[in-house]
C-alpha cells in the first residue's frame, strides 16, 4: 500500500515538474493552429489554418449548360515565441494563404500576408493549464485579375482564453475560444475611406512545441 502511495505520488510530482517546465523563463515556443466556426476568415491576418494546400474542382450546371472551375489554395500559419518570465511569453504571427481559380482571361488570384505580435499566460495546474491570449494582426490582401489587380489592407484583433494539455515536456494541445475583430480596407478608389469590420466568436484548436533556448533555462520552483 506505502509502495502504492509512493508512485503516484511520485507520478503526480513528476506531471506537475513537467508541467511548470514547459511555462519557464528562456523556453522557445512554436506553434500551428487551426480554426472553427469562423474564429478567423481568410482575411483575419492570423493563424487561420493550421496547414493546406487544396484542389478543389466546382461544377456549375443549368438546362443551357455546364461549366466547371478548378480552385487551388495554399495556406501555412505558423507561430514563434520566447518566455520573457515564467508563464508568459511573446511572439510573432505569421499568416500566408493563397488561391487561385479559373483560366486564362477568367483567372483570378488571391493571395494575402498577415504578421503580428501575440502574448499569451498560463496559468499550470496538476494536469493542465488554462492560458489567456491576446494578439493583433497587420498586413495586405491583392486580387489579381486578367484586367488589373485589387489591393486591401487588412488589421485583426483578438483575445481569448483556451485550455492546453501537456504530452511529455515540450508538448501541448490547444483549445481556445475568442473573439476576434477584422477590419480590410480597400487601397484605390476608395474616397470615403470605406472599411469593412467582421466581428466572430468562435474556437480554434492547435498544438505548440516547447524548446530549451540555452542551458540556463530551468525548472523554477
Amino acid at each position: 500500500m506505502k509502495k502504492s502511495l509512493f508512485l503516484i505520488s511520485s507520478f503526480c510530482f513528476l506531471s506537475i515538474s513537467m508541467l511548470n517546465a514547459q511555462f519557464d523563463k528562456g523556453r522557445i515556443l512554436f506553434g500551428l493552429s487551426t480554426s472553427s466556426n469562423n474564429l478567423y476568415s481568410m482575411y483575419s491576418g492570423g493563424s487561420a489554418n493550421f496547414f493546406q494546400l487544396g484542389f478543389t474542382t466546382l461544377k456549375t450546371k443549368s438546362d443551357v449548360g455546364n461549366s466547371s472551375e478548378k480552385i487551388r489554395t495554399f495556406n501555412l500559419s505558423p507561430r514563434v515565441g520566447y518566455f520573457i518570465v515564467k508563464n508568459l511569453a511573446a511572439g510573432l504571427d505569421i499568416n500566408y494563404s493563397f488561391m487561385s481559380m479559373g483560366t486564362g482571361t477568367n483567372k483570378e488570384t488571391i493571395s494575402l500576408l498577415g504578421i503580428g505580435p501575440f502574448l499569451r499566460y498560463y496559468l499550470p495546474l496538476k494536469k493542465v493549464a488554462p492560458f489567456a491570449e491576446v494578439e493583433g494582426s497587420f498586413g495586405s490582401a491583392v486580387n489579381k485579375y486578367s484586367s488589373g489587380n485589387y489591393k486591401s489592407s487588412i488589421s485583426s484583433f483578438l483575445g481569448g482564453i483556451g485550455l492546453a494539455v501537456p504530452v511529455g515536456d515540450k508538448f501541448a494541445f490547444d483549445l481556445m475560444g475568442g473573439y476576434v475583430s477584422t477590419t480590410t480596407k480597400a487601397e484605390q478608389n476608395n474616397p470615403n475611406n470605406e472599411r469593412d469590420i467582421l466581428g466572430t466568436f468562435g474556437i480554434k484548436v492547435g498544438f505548440h512545441i516547447y524548446l530549451v533556448a540555452n542551458n540556463t533555462a530551468k525548472v523554477n520552483k
